[in-house]
């Protein structure tokens, strides 16, 4: 299991306008191969700063995603600056323990 924090910047795009963005994009996490769930992240001391935090099956899934999945949305307009992301393997024994949805996985290490 892996987990991908991706954060950006909006220039030339308004809070409000992201937000029907995310209203008509959200939808369609539910259909993403490998995707466990996502949480959309918002600075509230900046109101241009977001991000979203990705809980993935397998590292495939992450690149595929970022290769030719829904985050084409943020690398190919140009409104979303300052995109940074990055994958870490999920550590299931320690994760458990804090009540991470990581139980199918104590018994395996991550992939």
């Amino acid at each position: 299991m892996y987990v991908q924090i991706i954060t950006f910047r909006l220039d030339g795009l308004s809070p409000a306008e992201f937000a029907e963005v995310n209203a008509q994009v959200a939808t369609q996490y539910g259909g993403v191969p490998g995707l466990v769930s996502k949480i959309f992240l918002a600075d509230p001391d900046d109101d241009h700063a977001y991000g979203g935090v990705y809980l993935w099956e397998s590292r495939t899934d992450v690149e595929r995603y970022l290769r030719e999945g829904l985050a084409q949305i943020l690398v190919t307009d140009p409104r979303f600056v300052d995109l940074h992301t990055r994958t870490m393997a999920v550590l299931a024994a320690p994760t458990s323990i804090t009540g991470g949805p990581v139980a199918d996985l104590v018994a395996r290490p991550a992939a």
